[in-house]
């Protein structure tokens, strides 16, 4: 949970949407750089700006988790 008034969602760098399980919906939203990224809030999209292929060498790792994929920052 963010602080107040730091939500990416009042920003407009996140959304949660309901059809997140449908990975014709997933795909659409990548293509135009909106990607899951917080393991434990499936709804949650971050947008990044980004094509998939470039995550990698930004930091971010996927991780594949109930067929959906996350990318979050490769740590460590």
């Amino acid at each position: 949970i963010a602080a107040p008034g730091t939500s990416q969602h009042i920003a407009m760098l996140a959304f949660d949407c309901n059809e997140f399980h449908d990975q014709r919906v997933r795909k659409i939203l990548a293509q135009h750089g909106w990607f899951q990224t917080v393991l434990s809030d499936l709804p949650h999209f971050t947008f990044l700006g980004l094509a998939e292929e470039v995550l990698p060498s930004r930091g971010l790792k996927s991780i594949e988790v109930a067929a959906q994929t996350f990318w979050i920052p490769e740590v460590g």
